[in-house]
Order: structure tokens, then sequence, then C-alpha cells
């Protein structure tokens, strides 16, 4: 296992229908940038539940996000 350095985990979590959806794109677009669809943020901010085989490696000097 390795040891991610740098910041940690941002947890976004909300009520349904609450606007998690527009957050996400918004953290995406200030951390990430260049993002242009859903499925962009799907796979930059994924749900807790998401599955191994759609991870994508980020930079390390940047926060993980995951959605509830």
């Amino acid at each position: 296992m390795t040891e991610r350095k740098g910041p940690g985990i941002i947890w976004v979590t909300s009520y349904p229908k609450s606007g998690n959806t527009w957050m996400r794109f918004l953290l995406a677009h200030l951390l990430i940038g260049n993002i242009k669809s859903s499925a962009d943020v799907n796979r930059y901010i994924p749900g807790v539940g998401g599955s191994p085989n759609e991870r994508i490696k980020l930079p390390a000097d940047k926060p993980v996000m995951l959605k509830t």
C-alpha cells in the first residue's frame, strides 16, 4: 500500500435534491479544471459505492473528493 501525502478526503454530503451535483461541478472546476460533462465529475468525485475499475489517479497535491 502506498501512503498518500498532501490533502486528505473532502466529503460532499447532502440531502437528496439539494444541489449536490451542482456543488460537485463547482468543486471539480475549482480543483481540477477542464470539466466538460457529468461523466467527468463522476470520475473525479465518485460516489462511495463506485467501482474500483472506474478509479482515476489524481495528482498527489489535490484532495480526494467523495460523495455520499
